[in-house]
């Protein structure tokens, strides 16, 4: 457990410096035992597909994360929310 919370902390360490350097650190949302993405602040298919836009759906074509055996139920979700499955 104490590798896996230094492993976070670093990770997060690189991705702040990494968003800080392209001045996009309001991505990141940190509080009192919070870590989340701003959604408002990205530009990303998944949060569009979920809000119903519509190009956001039709570009949809199945294949969500294959590489990540937890990416499966989302996966599944899309093709619900698409009408595929």
């Amino acid at each position: 457990m104490r590798n896996a919370k230094h492993n976070l902390r670093n990770l997060l360490g690189d991705l702040r410096r990494t968003l800080s350097a392209i001045g996009r650190e309001n991505i990141i949302i940190r509080r009192s035992g919070l870590l989340a993405v701003d959604k408002d602040a990205v530009d990303c298919d998944y949060f569009r597909m979920l809000d119903g836009d519509v190009s956001a759906v039709n570009a949809f074509h199945g294949e969500y994360m294959k590489q990540y055996a937890w990416a499966q139920e989302t996966e599944d979700k899309l093709y619900f929310r698409q009408g595929i499955g």
